[in-house]
């Protein structure tokens, strides 16, 4: 895993130059909860939008450190500019986004543009919390804390919008593609998003199903509410 970090970060530092502010690791390699197929999950945070030459450099780059194979992890990074979050605004912009499960999308059609991730709200907390810094300024430096409503809404609604739940189901996910728009990753990768069970055979009508999330989940607990939608 230390080969493949430092391969990674090198990549950053060489497309990305003096425009890189800073690069953390986190999610379950740094939170606990990392698997034998976990995929090691990256925040790079950058004084600039990418070109086009940089991107089809740094997809390149990706698809050859990143994979399922023994020995080799599925990588994940998200870019951000620094300006689109902070000062904070919603909803922020991946200027950039690389997971194994868009390997034949991206080989296919191309680098990743940037596009809103609503989520990436969650991710920031997250990261900013606890991920480890692999190269330049430390997260907690890079980001402002992100307004508690914003990423609670956006797991409430995440809830809502998929069955109905007991006013009190804790809701938790911290997956930057969950009600995007963008495909949902392969099971293997949904670690961090509550899974749906429902009710066992038998069991009396109209039994609501119920909501569970998997022990290695990072994301902090949240319950859901009424509240209306993020500014």
């Amino acid at each position: 895993m230390t080969e493949q970090l430092d391969r990674a970060t090198g990549l950053l530092r060489d497309v990305l130059g003096p425009d890189l502010l800073g690069a953390c690791l986190h999610g379950s390699a740094v939170l606990g909860g990392l698997r034998p197929a976990s995929d090691l999950d990256i925040l790079a945070i950058t004084r600039r939008s990418l070109d086009t030459d940089r991107r089809r450099v740094l997809l390149a780059g990706l698809l050859e450190i990143s994979g399922l194979t023994p020995g080799v992890r599925p990588l994940e990074l998200t870019v951000v500019v620094h300006s689109g979050i902070r000062p904070w605004r919603y909803p922020p912009t991946a200027d950039f986004l690389y997971g194994e499960w868009l390997r034949a999308e991206l080989t296919a059609g191309g680098p990743p543009l940037p596009a809103p991730l609503p989520d990436l709200a969650l991710l920031l907390t997250v990261a900013r919390t606890g991920g480890r810094p692999l190269t330049g300024q430390p997260p907690a430096r890079l980001i402002d804390p992100v307004p508690t409503p914003t990423w609670s809404g956006r797991a409430s609604r995440a809830s809502r919008n998929s069955s109905t739940t007991s006013p009190t189901t804790p809701v938790t996910s911290c997956s930057p593609w969950s009600g995007s728009g963008r495909p949902s990753p392969p099971a293997r990768s949904c670690r961090r998003t509550p899974r749906r069970t429902g009710p066992s055979p038998g069991s009396p009508p109209n039994t609501v199903p119920s909501w569970s999330t998997p022990a290695s989940c990072t994301a902090p607990p949240v319950t859901r509410t009424s509240a209306g939608a993020p500014p």
